[in-house]
């Protein structure tokens, strides 16, 4: 046979490794596998190469391969591949090249699904609906598409005037979108959006666009409302979270949490103490992890639960920091070559 699929239907309990052609041979195999069995081999990929066993340059020759994919879940899995290439492995010099590959990788996606559905009426196909998420949001936030961002930027200005105008799922991204690059007149805009938000979908929609904020001192500004009552606790995780999940406001998150630590235990109890550790494991250099970890190993001394969500997330920049000794170069040298 031209090709094995080592876990046929996915009914087996574990991970395969094959070498290089082999995995270009399963993924050229295509409609020949359906798609749980190529949803397992993008998985099956990745993890090989965070556990060393696979140079993380072939990803590059084996993602193309599923260009053409057409299941809403594959492609979610090519695109979560990406996201965790672009944080432990592409090196600043390098991300510039590789942005291009991921809208190389997706724009064909984009074009097809658009930002409204065609009939411009609530979308009806919710696969349709959720790829559409996942591949703007991956052109705006990963890539930095222009064309993508300039859409969005649209959508927010509308949004932002009429909440009538855009549809929830679309305001949804746009608005974080288009706030990334902004400065601190669009915090003014959200706050008042935020304010004056006629349902909690559209609340949160304006609270998790003021933590994608570039700029550090706009978005230090949007984090200092969680001091006060303008955002409750129970909104924290918006706010806090867009901004860990986002490359340019991780470090600004760290800082501006050590910087006011103690206020943040004035104000929130053991709960939310515990989601305020996450952002250690989104670190992935030593330095950064260690002084994390030294930081808020002392700072929640006596916190009740929050023990084991800091082990786990230094566990898991032990893990990217891993695989960015093993990858990173090979991943640089695959991206020159482009």
């Amino acid at each position: 046979p031209a090709w094995v699929y080592p876990n046929a239907d996915e009914a087996g309990y574990y991970r395969f490794l094959v070498e290089r052609d082999k995995l270009l041979s399963l993924a050229h195999a295509g409609r020949g596998l359906d798609p749980a069995e190529r949803l397992g081999l993008v998985s099956n990929a990745w993890a090989g190469v965070r556990q060393g066993a696979i140079a993380p340059g072939v990803l590059f020759d084996f993602l193309p391969l599923f260009d053409a994919e057409t299941n809403r879940f594959v492609v979610d899995e090519v695109i979560d591949l990406l996201r965790g290439v672009d944080h432990a492995l592409v090196t600043d010099d390098a991300r510039p090249t590789f942005r291009r590959y991921v809208v190389a990788r997706l724009a064909a996606r984009k074009k097809a699904l658009g930002w409204w559905p065609p009939s411009g009426h609530a979308e009806q196909d919710d696969d349709a609906a959720l790829e559409r998420r996942s591949v703007l949001w991956a052109m705006g936030e990963l890539a930095y598409d222009a064309s993508t961002l300039a859409d969005a930027g649209k959508y927010a200005t509308a949004w932002l005037r009429d909440r009538s105008n855009v549809a929830a799922d679309t305001a949804s991204v746009a608005v974080p979108l288009a706030s990334m690059g902004a400065g601190p007149g669009r915090l003014d805009e959200l706050r008042e959006a935020a304010r004056s938000a006629p349902t909690p979908e559209d609340r949160v929609i304006a609270i998790r666009a003021m933590g994608l904020f570039d700029d550090p001192a706009v978005l230090r500004k949007a984090l200092d409302l969680a001091l006060g009552d303008e955002i409750k606790l129970s909104e924290w995780r918006y706010l806090f979270g867009a901004a860990m999940g986002h490359r340019a406001g991780r470090p600004v998150l760290i800082a501006w949490e050590k910087e006011n630590w103690a206020k943040l235990r004035e104000k929130a109890p053991n709960s939310a103490g515990r989601g305020l550790v996450d952002v250690v494991g989104a670190t992935c250099s030593v330095a950064d992890r260690d002084d994390a970890r030294t930081f808020f190993a002392g700072a929640t001394e006596g916190m009740e639960g929050v023990k084991r969500p800091l082990d786990e997330g230094v566990e898991s920049a032990g893990l990217c920091i891993a695989l960015r000794l093993h990858g990173e170069a090979d991943v640089t040298q695959a991206l020159r070559r482009r």
